[in-house]
């Protein structure tokens, strides 16, 4: 099994906390938010990582050095930012696994991978692809599903003024070969490609706390989460 980690980004809503430290190396309980999500894919038996890079780039690649995680990752440079479909779309000939979980690496939350990959593995044949959800407090500010009996997701609207519900899009997702050939020449995930593959997600959502650790609010509570949890 393959997985993607988005952790490009410059995550300038968080200040001066990410002027000399990329998003996905911040610490939360103790170790980077990467960190985390390493573990989690090796818990599920994830044999190849790829991490797109972009903004200080070369602190992810001195982290990853002295890591225990060398055999399993392998970094792709951007020189300019791609889009979260685009660099799907410029890994597509090297995403051959039959499962390639793709995730934002700039997220924490506590429930494990699991759940996901079980939802992913008895869902109707009809789902291309499987996507995580959380429960949001400020729905207005997330990708907004829909679902049916079948855990189908049948509606998605991104950012809504007016939210149908509080199930959000927590940006992990499992992702078929059927599905990654929906990507198209996309370069944007939430608003061209989720979009025109409604009626063909199931939706898993994902128990215990998430956080979008986008401001330094968010990431204040995630680390008060991580700190209750021991």
């Amino acid at each position: 099994m393959q997985a993607v980690l988005l952790a490009a980004g410059f995550g300038t809503r968080l200040g001066s906390l990410t002027r000399e430290t990329p998003k996905c190396l911040i610490e939360v309980g103790g170790k980077p938010m990467l960190s985390h999500w390493l573990d989690k894919l090796v818990e599920v038996g994830v044999d190849h990582v790829i991490i797109n890079t972009h903004y200080l780039a070369e602190h992810v690649e001195s982290y990853l050095r002295a890591s225990s995680y060398g055999a399993l990752v392998e970094t792709v440079h951007e020189p300019a930012l791609l889009g979260t479909a685009g660099t799907l779309v410029a890994l597509r000939d090297r995403l051959t696994a039959d499962e390639v979980l793709v995730a934002h690496a700039d997220n924490y939350f506590t429930d494990s991978l699991v759940g996901l990959l079980t939802a992913h593995r008895a869902r109707p044949t009809d789902a291309l692809v499987t996507m995580g959800l959380f429960d949001s407090a400020t729905p207005q500010s997330c990708g907004i599903v829909e679902l049916d009996d079948r855990g189908m997701i049948v509606g998605f609207e991104e950012k809504p003024s007016h939210p149908k519900s509080s199930l959000a899009n927590a940006a992990v997702y499992v992702f078929t070969q059927s599905g990654l050939d929906e990507l198209d020449d996309a370069t944007d995930l939430s608003t061209q490609v989720l979009p025109r593959l409604v009626g063909r997600m199931i939706g898993h959502r994902f128990v215990g706390a998430y956080f979008d650790v986008g401001t330094p609010q968010s990431l204040d509570d995630a680390r008060w989460e991580a700190g209750s949890r021991g």
